[in-house]
């Protein structure tokens, strides 16, 4: 049973909202850019406030979108365009046009029309900007003089060149206004429309369930990112044949790596997609004639089932990423604990809208349809969240300081329970003593009894220094190995000895902690030292610790601390 992800609900609309608009960015904004329609920007920005007004008559929050905005903003940076940073401004700055609109004059309709038509004209506002950033005064000066050579060859006089902008504004304005008024109404309808199957039920809550033997690296991170700006650029601009295999070498890579990505390439809906639009591509890109079969359409079409591959399985990777300790711990510390969270809730949803959207022909002309269907899909993935059962895990932790004995009381708590046939599962290390001097310590398998070397004083090529010890990388399997295996989900009682700086790094057990703290009720005892304690809890969000310290307790204390945890469990509806 999967643990609900600590999320406020805000944050998860935010993340739903955001992961449907950079959806429609990526589908509709390629296709835009790519055909050269005039005021692409323009039209993103309205559909992108259709999306934010329309999602906020089914949840009227404050902060609402500005969240979804930031959220798009930092999903667009992974967008195979050149330049990004623009893109990003001005997604969150539409966001932002619209809060301040709201909080303003309130949810209502004149202060939805406001907003909108603010939001919509943004883009042309940052145009100018960036016009007159880059070219400077002169360029105002060359429009100008351009305005009135034209003016006085067309009898147009009675205007004046900054006249022209601003109608040009209005108009953009009134727009804005209109998307508002129609929005309001699409959000409306998509509270009584049944929803459809895009994804199924477990998609959603499994948003942050990852491998628990998966380690995790900032610099892969930063490698994915790369590879699908790389990916996505290559297969647009260049020969299949040669950009393909190297597409292909990335994504065998993340089937290895990431071995949960493999569940996303077991559908057989996708694969029976991708070869419907193979063919359809083959018959009909370049024009059906009675030849009936075009190899550069067919081309095309293997270019986009590449491409749509490539972008599912890389943006599973990344929402693994984005939970590596490093991250969390970072924006822990500054209080945004929540923004990283809901961005991987995002990633993970990303994936089926694209789905969604790609099977939509003239998504414009039918976005009165598609729009409600998304937001209400939307809705669907949010209850679903809701409605995850929700009890704070039982975490009891056993603190102290190095030499105490923690682990010596670890194995007489081990004993009683032992003795009483409870189910008792997990790890602790004793010291290991050369020449009556410790020399590291080894690791054992409460179950099973096994044992193994898990640190010495003395390094080996595969052993992650921290402090005076060196941990062996067999000592690390095995310990992820135990409290990763199923058994763990029919304990009683889960022992982890002990949780500390290498696993604050994201290394040692943090991965299988991670999977513990989402996928066991059992009551657990971890082991932790008093000057990480603090980092620990804010790590794996551990609500309502109860904390012993060695120098004020015993084993029998905590062994009926426990059972009477156990026993409250027993009684929960």
């Amino acid at each position: 049973m999967l643990k609900k992800p600590d999320i406020p609900d805000i944050w998860l609309k935010a993340a739903l909202l955001g992961s449907l608009w950079a959806s429609i960015e990526i589908i509709l904004g390629s296709f835009l850019h790519n055909m050269r329609i005039p005021m692409t920007g323009t039209l993103l920005s309205a559909v992108g406030a259709s999306i934010l007004i329309g999602g906020h008559q089914l949840w009227p929050e404050k902060g609402l979108f500005w969240r979804a905005g930031l959220i798009c903003a930092v999903m667009k940076s992974i967008s195979p365009s050149a330049v990004i940073i623009g893109p990003m401004i001005g997604i969150f700055m539409e966001s932002v046009l619209l809060e301040l609109g709201i909080r303003v004059l309130g949810t209502n309709t004149l202060g939805y029309m406001v907003s909108g038509a603010l939001a919509v004209s943004w883009s042309m506002v940052q145009k100018i900007i960036n016009l007159l950033v880059a070219l400077g005064a002169d360029f105002v000066r060359l429009y100008e003089n351009l305005y009135h050579y034209a003016a006085r060859n067309l009898g147009l006089d009675t205007m004046g060149p900054f006249d022209l902008v601003l109608v040009f504004y209005l108009l953009q304005m009134f727009m804005g206004a209109i998307v508002a008024l129609f929005a309001i109404r699409v959000g409306k309808s998509a509270r009584h429309i049944t929803p459809q199957n895009i994804s199924r039920t477990a998609s959603a809550s499994q948003a942050l369930d990852v491998d628990p033997t998966q380690d995790f690296s900032l610099p892969l991170l930063g490698l994915h990112f790369l590879a699908v700006i790389s990916g996505l650029t290559l297969l647009s601009h260049f020969a299949l044949w040669w950009t393909g295999p190297l597409v292909g070498i990335y994504i065998a890579f993340l089937l290895s790596y990431y071995k949960r990505s493999l569940h996303r390439l077991r559908k057989a809906s996708l694969w029976i997609g991708l070869f419907v639009v193979i063919m359809l591509s083959a018959l009909f890109l370049n024009g059906f004639s009675a030849k009936t079969w075009n190899w550069n359409g067919l081309i095309a079409g293997l270019t986009m089932s590449v491409r749509a591959v490539l972008v599912i399985l890389a943006f599973t990777a990344i929402s693994i990423e984005l939970r590596n300790p490093k991250i969390l711990n970072w924006f822990m510390r500054k209080g945004l604990q929540n923004f990283p969270k809901s961005l991987a809730v995002a990633f993970e949803t990303l994936p089926y809208f694209i789905s969604f959207l790609s099977e939509q022909r003239h998504i414009l002309k039918r976005f009165k349809t598609v729009l409600p269907t998304l937001l209400k899909q939307a809705d669907v993935w949010l209850t679903e969240f809701q409605n995850m059962p929700v009890h704070p895990l039982p975490v009891v932790i056993l603190t102290g300081t190095s030499g105490q004995g923690k682990t010596t009381l670890v194995r007489e708590i081990i004993d009683i329970l032992n003795s009483k046939n409870y189910n008792i599962q997990g790890i602790y290390a004793p010291g290991y003593w050369k020449d009556n001097q410790r020399d590291g310590f080894d690791i054992v398998d409460i179950a099973s009894g096994e044992r193994t070397q898990l640190c010495r004083n003395q390094a080996t090529a595969d052993s992650v220094s921290v402090g005076p010890f060196s941990f062996r990388q067999s000592g690390i399997t095995f310990g992820r190995d135990v409290l990763s295996h199923t058994s763990l989900q029919t304990a009683d009682f889960i022992i982890v000895d002990e949780v500390g700086p290498l696993e604050l790094r994201g290394n040692g057990w943090a991965p299988a902690l991670d999977h513990l703290m989402e996928s066991v009720q059992s009551p657990m005892l971890w082991v932790v030292r008093t000057k990480v304690i603090r980092e620990v809890i804010i790590r794996w969000v551990i609500e309502d610790p109860i904390v012993k310290d060695i120098k004020d307790t015993h084993a029998q204390e905590i062994v009926d601390l426990m059972i009477d945890l156990k026993k409250q469990q027993t009684v929960q509806p």
